[in-house]
């Protein structure tokens, strides 16, 4: 409701605008009032923190049929063995406890849940959780879920690098480009893209007292990318029993956004 003030002046406006056209009258009229009107703040909601995500990797065989609850609903997880999966939201505790359905048990109605195992994710991430499996005991036919997290941020793992994680079950050598590495298992280094589009990749474990190679072969290497390494023990197989060898995996992330050359 305009003030009494602003009464005042609407009703002074025609002895000010005598000899003025009707069009440039209706134009001040309303100009008055639209200052006469109160003014409202408009207040802004603070934006919320993005979601904290985590991927997943399997580093023995893969780990399906799981779930886990956020802001009540419930979420099936998976981790594959041949790349990471698809990024899946972060409880706000941070916790993200697993959990198998097994069938209800009379006169129960609802699936009954068996914890497995649980991890805890701090920061802001994102991060990547490696599983692997051990055997249980008290169960052969479901065995151990493990878990390790780490930090899967592009500022711990920068576009132009290559972190290599170690999943052998002995300290790994590792020697790339100009880089030689000694890296103890589920521990990573990262280091600098060489130049050119692939890297000749030598990893040797300690045998009978000395380093052995157990692979040498070259691995991609993208522009604008960031490459992640994965090191496993690949077990003799029927027709070469004596055999030990190293698998790499080469999982590779474009960069979210591209770098400027010089």
């Amino acid at each position: 409701m305009p003030s009494a003030r602003c009464r005042a002046v609407a009703r002074d406006v025609p002895s000010v605008m005598r000899g003025t056209s009707h069009a440039t009258a209706l134009n001040l009229s309303a100009l008055i009032l639209a200052c006469c009107l109160p003014v409202t703040a408009q207040i802004t909601a603070p934006s919320e923190k993005p979601q904290v995500t985590f991927r997943t990797l399997s580093v023995d065989q893969g780990v399906s049929g799981l779930f886990y609850d956020d802001h009540g609903k419930q979420i099936a997880l998976s981790a594959g063995d041949l790349g990471f999966s698809s990024p899946y939201p972060c409880p706000a505790s941070g916790l993200v406890a697993l959990y198998r359905e097994v069938p209800p048990v009379p006169p129960e109605e609802k699936p009954r849940r068996v914890p497995v195992t649980e991890f805890r994710l701090t920061g802001a991430g994102p991060h990547l959780v490696f599983f692997s499996s051990t055997r249980n005991p008290s169960d052969p036919a479901q065995p151990r879920i493990n878990a390790l997290v780490v930090d899967d941020s592009w500022t711990v793992h920068p576009t132009e690098t290559v972190r290599i994680f170690n999943f052998c079950k002995t300290p790994a050598g590792v020697k790339f480009a100009n880089h030689v590495l000694e890296i103890a298992p589920t521990q990573s280094e990262t280091r600098p893209y060489p130049g050119g589009q692939q890297a000749w990749l030598k990893a040797a474990v300690p045998a009978e007292g000395k380093w052995q190679v157990r692979i040498s072969g070259p691995q991609a290497i993208v522009p604008n990318t960031r490459s992640t390494w994965v090191l496993l023990d690949l077990p003799p197989t029927a027709d070469q029993p004596d055999r030990y060898r190293i698998l790499v995996r080469n999982l590779i992330d474009f960069s979210p956004a591209p770098v400027a050359k010089p």
